[in-house]
């Protein structure tokens, strides 16, 4: 795996958390968190909380609907760390 590369995991074909960080997808409009993570997470709870992202069920399949996504945990912002969905491989 690249060093710049992170794994996606899924629980009962949803997508959960990357290795380190919880997951935001988004497009121009909304931005949704995996409905049922394996962290709870400090960041995604404040992000909740002010209703910033919202809890939805998200499959592989549903990724065609995002145009971005972005990793977030205690250090790490999701400003900081938005990619384009693109960078996601299916292996």
């Amino acid at each position: 795996m690249p060093p710049d590369s992170d794994i996606i995991m899924l629980q009962d074909g949803l997508i959960t958390d990357a290795s380190y960080a919880n997951l935001v997808f988004g497009d121009d409009h909304t931005c949704g968190h995996p409905e049922n993570p394996l962290f709870a997470g400090v960041r995604r709870q404040h992000l909740l909380q002010s209703r910033q992202i919202h809890e939805r069920e998200i499959g592989p399949d549903d990724l065609k609907y995002f145009t971005r996504v972005g990793l977030i945990n205690a250090l790490l912002d999701l400003r900081e760390s938005e990619q384009s969905i693109d960078k996601i491989c299916h292996l």
